[in-house]
């Protein structure tokens, strides 16, 4: 069962690119924070899109703060309480030094949207995922030291891209688990691989949930495709998220699709809307049921 007190971390991963899961990622965190949830935006992804997507360039704030956890211990976390000032962090209540509680500050990007910061990604993660892995340090100790940033925060999304060292570290700081999946070829095999990962790292108690992506209706491949992860993960499978030019077009103007007419205006934008708000509602938010607990096992 879930503890009230602790804060929310979904994982948005899957073992391929281009799935709509930094769209959906972001979406999913601007949703939370018109809720009145208070949102971290983490960024793991060195394409950097999420800041993109929010109307921001990409850059180095979270690998600045990636890379202050890496450096020296974090104090035991001491327990979480709201900060007087929803964009100020309390050092005592992250169980995170003075100079280190500043340093977040000062890395975090306050979007302008209400309840919502980010830290956003940038190429230079690459490099960071290079010297972790020359100076062997391992996901879990890292994600150990920076549970405490995420602290003052209701809920924490997490976008990172396929690979070793971040996606790992992405999966062991996850209380949920979201896999977008583009309903095209070989949506099972991908699925499947990002599932060995959770499994070997040891998360399978995590729940985790899949969510169809790109869906096209009326197309055979599409459709194909949708039918086999319906009868693979029917317990776990979200509302489809349909492809739409509307929502496409968000990053150009730097709107998500709560921000944007054009969704507004659009039968597929506002499918692509509510199917979203069902994955936050239903599916991610506290209570949900035990059911997520399981994984799909069919062919």
């Amino acid at each position: 069962m879930w503890d009230e007190d602790e804060v929310d971390v979904f994982t948005f991963t899957l073992n391929k690119g281009g799935v709509a899961k930094s769209t959906l990622a972001v979406n999913v965190a601007h949703k939370l924070a018109l809720m009145d949830r208070r949102v971290l935006l983490f960024d793991a992804d060195p394409q950097g899109s999420a800041a993109t997507l929010l109307g921001f360039d990409p850059c180095d704030s979270s690998v600045k703060v990636l890379r202050m956890a890496a450096v020296g211990a974090v104090h035991p976390l001491r327990g979480r309480h709201e900060p007087t000032d929803r964009h100020e962090l309390d050092d005592t209540a992250a169980g995170l030094s003075q100079e280190q509680a500043t340093a977040v500050q000062n890395a975090l990007i306050h979007t302008g949207r209400h309840g919502l910061d980010l830290l956003a990604g940038s190429a230079e993660l690459r490099a960071f995922e290079r010297e972790m892995l020359e100076r062997r340090v391992r996901p879990r100790e890292l994600a150990e030291r920076l549970r405490p940033v995420f602290a003052p925060y209701d809920a924490v999304v997490i976008d990172t891209h396929p690979g070793y060292f971040l996606q790992e570290l992405a999966i062991l700081l996850a209380t949920r688990i979201v896999l977008p999946v583009a309903t095209e070829f070989l949506v099972l095999r991908e699925v499947r691989e990002t599932l060995a990962i959770v499994e070997a790292l040891g998360c399978q108690a995590t729940p985790r949930v899949v969510t169809p992506t790109l869906y096209r209706a009326g197309m055979n491949e599409s459709e194909a495709n949708y039918d086999l992860l319906r009868q693979s993960f029917a317990q776990q499978l979200t509302p489809v998220v349909p492809y739409s030019e509307a929502v496409k077009q968000c990053p150009s103007y730097g709107e998500t699709l709560w921000e944007s007419d054009q969704v507004r205006q659009s039968a597929t934008g506002r499918a692509a809307q509510a199917a979203i708000e069902a994955l936050v509602v239903q599916w991610l938010l506290p209570g949900v049921e035990e059911v997520l607990f399981g994984v799909g096992s069919g062919e």
